[in-house]
């Protein structure tokens, strides 16, 4: 072997170390790729749960049991949907501007308003027409729990082939609320959708209802209350500033909507709630039913006018109410996101 001179040891070193950099260049690469791909999935992840909970207050907030209640001998049932790992991924383009989607997966029911049905799972095929041009967001493009799965109200078709839900009309519930949805529907039935003696005795009972202890029956009941034109919005308000978590999300959510509301009233109003929030998760809660308003009714004047009206009032009580480092950045997060969708 040729002894190395100096100049060939410089040069091998040279050489071992730009190798060295370009190896840590390419592990630098990779490691950024990967957390890059992380952040996506965990950020989708958020994104999703966001949807999600917006969904769920929207169909809480308009729970059919009148019409079910009047329906017969229809079965509705709260049913766990599962769907198949490429469930909705399929589309088949239509005449522009639709595309077809279909939807795969497991149903599981858990409990029935009313008759128990005669089958109590099985698997669900649903084939949906999703109509892009010139439209707002519908709810199914936002959450679709037929393709991500969820708690779900939906009518059982036990007389047709194959049996399954009902794939066009499905109310995504929150997981918290599982055991008060058959309980409220039989309260609100027997107290609530019957013909009343008077209007008063009507509203007391109503009224009665926002502290029944079932978050479900107390929504219904503060959605005929805001309906109702001659209730006082300081009824609805102070059943907000009573409630708290998804109740107090829905709520705001149904007040925020209900269009007999004038927005500088309700911007006061809930200035006022969110300037008396101590931490107890309200600011949170607030956020979430302007999220929710801004998502499925931004395109509407008066509720685009209250959402970007809303914003800075929460964003000035997040700054100025002791409430915890995670509330905090969740609610400055959320905020973040309706600013976009109003821009």
């Amino acid at each position: 072997m040729l002894p190395q001179t100096p100049q060939l040891v410089q040069q091998q070193q040279r050489l071992q170390n730009s190798n060295m950099k370009a190896s840590m260049s390419r592990v630098t690469l990779v490691t950024a790729f990967v957390l890059c791909i992380s952040c996506v999935m965990q950020a989708q992840i958020v994104l999703d749960k966001r949807y999600s909970d917006a969904r769920a207050l929207h169909d809480m907030a308009t729970l059919p049991f009148d019409r079910i209640a009047k329906e017969g001998n229809e079965t509705w049932v709260v049913a766990q949907l599962n769907p198949a790992p490429y469930s909705g991924s399929a589309k088949i383009a239509g005449s522009p501007p639709q595309l077809r989607t279909y939807s795969h997966g497991t149903w599981d029911a858990l409990v029935s308003l009313r008759h128990a049905p005669g089958i109590t799972h099985g698997n669900y095929t649903c084939e949906q027409l999703l109509t892009y041009h010139g439209r707002e967001l519908d709810i199914d493009s936002v959450y679709d729990p037929l393709d991500k799965g969820g708690l779900v109200l939906c009518r059982i078709l036990e007389g047709s082939t194959p049996v399954g839900v009902e794939c066009t009309e499905l109310y995504l519930v929150p997981t918290e609320w599982k055991s008060f949805v058959a309980p409220a529907y039989v309260t609100y039935v027997q107290e609530v959708a019957g013909p009343s003696p008077s209007r008063k005795e009507e509203q007391d009972a109503l009224v009665s209802l926002l502290d029944a202890g079932n978050p479900v029956l107390s929504l219904l009941a503060f959605r005929r209350l805001a309906q109702d034109q001659s209730v006082a919005i300081s009824v609805l308000i102070n059943a907000v500033k009573r409630s708290n978590g998804t109740l107090a999300a829905s709520s705001g959510y149904v007040l925020l909507t209900e269009k007999r509301f004038d927005t500088e009233l309700i911007t006061s109003q809930i200035r006022g709630i969110a300037s008396e929030s101590n931490g107890s998760g309200k600011l949170e809660s607030l956020t979430r039913s302007v999220f929710a308003a801004a998502l499925f009714h931004g395109k509407e004047e008066r509720t685009a006018t209250l959402c970007s009206a809303l914003v800075p009032v929460i964003s000035r009580s997040v700054s100025n109410t002791e409430i915890n480092a995670g509330e905090r950045a969740t609610v400055r997060s959320i905020l973040s996101d309706i600013e976009v969708m109003l821009q």
